[in-house]
């Protein structure tokens, strides 16, 4: 809340052009993040990640891997700590193997949060009209951006992404899930060379355990 002085009602005089303002400088940094993205079409980085769940809050999770984005609509994500996981969609279908269990799990792509939230990443959705965008004020050198869905979609709550305000690239992101469980993911070693579409096909492995839509 503001406290309010003097010198903060002489500047309430003015606040709708400043207003304007501050919509048209977030606007402007929407559309870099669109413009920086647009122009590229492989993207890879190694990733940490830190869950924080509502019903353990002293109790983090830490995790870390590799990450692959290829346009149109393809992702990978390879766990590789504590434990190893997979995460391969080819655009269709979002493929989830867990070697140890020897379980792989296939899901429709658009019931994947994580997918959806960011899919402007693989060349797919447009912040602006996907999301009630808001500004989260600075963190460090970045700016953040809080991203809300529009209309029906609930997988997410809210999506924070740290921007760097000189090109428009992301450094981390912050998935609030509706039960207020928050995954924090930082993108490190980023690299923008084109990458083979072979890494984004999966066959499971022989023996395995199939789980598709339906048969949880």
């Amino acid at each position: 809340m503001r406290t309010i002085s003097m010198l903060g009602l002489c500047l309430m005089l003015s606040w709708p052009r400043w207003a304007q303002a501050d919509e048209t400088e977030l606007a402007q940094l929407v559309a870099k993040v669109e413009s920086f993205y647009q122009k590229v079409s492989s993207f890879s980085a190694r990733f940490e990640q830190k869950v924080e769940r509502s019903h353990l809050p002293d109790h983090p999770l830490k995790k870390s891997g590799k990450v692959y984005f290829k346009k149109p609509g393809k992702m990978r994500w390879d766990y590789a700590r504590p434990d190893k996981v997979h995460y391969v969609s080819d655009g269709e279908f979002l493929w989830n193997y867990i070697p140890e269990s020897q379980l792989v799990y296939q899901f429709r792509v658009q019931d994947s949060e994580l997918f959806y939230a960011l899919r402007f990443l693989v060349g797919e959705g447009n912040l602006a009209s996907d999301f009630i965008v808001s500004d989260g004020g600075l963190d460090g050198p970045h700016r953040v951006l809080v991203l809300s869905p529009r209309g029906a979609h609930q997988n997410f709550q809210e999506l924070k992404l740290f921007v760097d305000p000189a090109d428009g690239h992301i450094h981390a992101t912050v998935l609030t899930d509706p039960a207020g469980n928050t995954s924090h993911l930082t993108f490190l070693k980023v690299s923008y060379k084109e990458l083979p579409d072979k890494g984004f096909r999966f066959t499971p492995p022989s023996g395995v355990e199939v789980i598709k839509p339906g048969q949880e």
